[in-house]
């Protein structure tokens, strides 16, 4: 299940126009400081990963890993995995 969910997030993700439209009707809300729950694949990350700093959450740990695999080198953005915490 968890590989179906992946691959329509990954065509989501090509979806580049709808996602600018999207993030474009909230992007004068946005500050510097940007907690983006339900990050799945990272379609809005693509635009706040120049912020001050960004958390990124999703319950999905193949999420997370392909979060890290595509933002893992930005310093200002930190992932985590609600599950995880939520059974630790």
């Amino acid at each position: 299940m968890h590989e179906e969910i992946l691959r329509a997030q990954q065509d989501n993700a090509l979806t580049l126009n709808y996602n600018q439209w999207m993030f474009d009707a909230i992007r004068p809300y946005i500050g510097n400081r940007v907690m983006d729950i339900g990050a799945g694949m990272g379609n809005f990350l693509r635009y706040i990963s120049d912020k001050e700093a960004v958390v990124a959450i999703e319950i999905l740990d193949v999420f997370i890993d392909a979060l890290r695999k595509s933002y893992g080198g930005y310093k200002n953005i930190i992932f985590l995995s609600l599950i995880s915490r939520m059974t630790d």
